[in-house]
């Protein structure tokens, strides 16, 4: 049976993406809905992963991070590998920089590329969203009952450098 806590986790969570996605039809841009923040108000607020919520307010630094970095580098006029290659290693080298091993910020500064953002809207919808992402986190003290930590492994870095190196 599930607990009263559980279903208003699942509740507000469910709530956000459809506000999320209520915003975008609203607005008539598709650039408001970001995938990785549905999944990631999910994985915290309702499975509570742990290892990425020992420092809430990264999770904003870093997303909209990543995001800043991607819309950047799309709006060069750059060949689209070009603009992939540069935007993997510029976010490599930031979420190396702000010691970061949250995996979703790699897609959130990718998906301004792939799906090519030309919107301020995009930044604004990850920097809102994470925000509301990470007051969630705080405001139910979910960042206090994580025990692990997890640290950014070198090696995995290595390996995506690499590839783009490489994998020419």
């Amino acid at each position: 049976m599930i607990t009263r806590s559980e279903f208003l986790s699942y509740f507000i969570a469910i709530l956000f993406v459809l506000m999320m996605v209520s915003v975008s039809i609203l607005l008539n841009n598709p650039e408001v809905i970001i995938p990785e923040i549905a999944a990631l108000a999910i994985a915290f607020w309702v499975w509570r992963i742990s290892g990425w919520m020992d420092r809430p307010w990264m999770i904003f630094v870093s997303l909209t991070g990543t995001a800043i970095i991607g819309f950047a580098i799309n709006q060069l006029p750059l060949f689209y590998f070009g603009k992939l290659a540069c935007t993997l290693l510029l976010m490599l080298t930031f979420m190396w920089l702000i010691k970061s091993n949250l995996s979703p910020e790699l897609t959130t500064g990718l998906i301004a590329v792939v799906t090519d953002a030309t919107h301020r809207i995009f930044l604004a919808s990850v920097s809102t969203l994470s925000v509301i992402l990470t007051l969630g986190i705080v405001l139910f003290g979910l960042n206090k009952k994580q025990k692990e930590k997890v640290e950014i492994e070198k090696k995995h870095m290595v390996v995506f450098l690499s590839l783009l190196v490489y994998g020419r």
